[in-house]
């Protein structure tokens, strides 16, 4: 049975009518929002009491100075790239604050490393890699 958009006026639905007609309910609410932007989406929620925010992309966020002040983006140096804007470390922790150290590894960056930690020595690592294994 279907959910229309009559039925949860006449009778809203419980939350345990709402779980287990999820996608009644799912569709419902994504064709009622279809039909407003988002500025009427966002007033209509947060007159009902109902939180929510808009999804920004990352241009929008790198518009906004108030990402950069909470360190949602950052500044990285890669060594193929240079200076790189990316996304911050997320959640934020005051008593221990993450960060970001290194762009991710290259390819094969850390193969002495671990090879060595499992006891294969520089010699063993090229025949490795002579062999396409690494």
């Amino acid at each position: 049975m279907s959910v229309g958009r009559a039925d949860l006026i006449e009778k809203p639905l419980s939350y345990l009518e709402r779980c287990q007609r999820w996608e009644d309910v799912d569709a419902w609410v994504a064709a009622w929002a279809a039909e407003r932007d988002a500025a009427d989406l966002l007033a209509t929620l947060d007159t009902a009491g109902i939180t929510c925010g808009p999804v920004a992309s990352f241009e929008e966020i790198l518009a906004e100075p108030h990402y950069r002040e909470r360190g949602t983006v950052t500044q990285m140096h890669d060594p193929d790239f240079g200076p790189l804007t990316t996304y911050g470390p997320c959640p934020k922790f005051s008593v221990s604050p993450a960060r970001i150290r290194a762009s991710a590894p290259r390819m094969g960056q850390h193969n002495a490393e671990i090879y060595g930690g499992l006891g294969l020595d520089s010699e063993a690592l090229e025949v490795l890699k002579g062999n396409g294994i690494v």
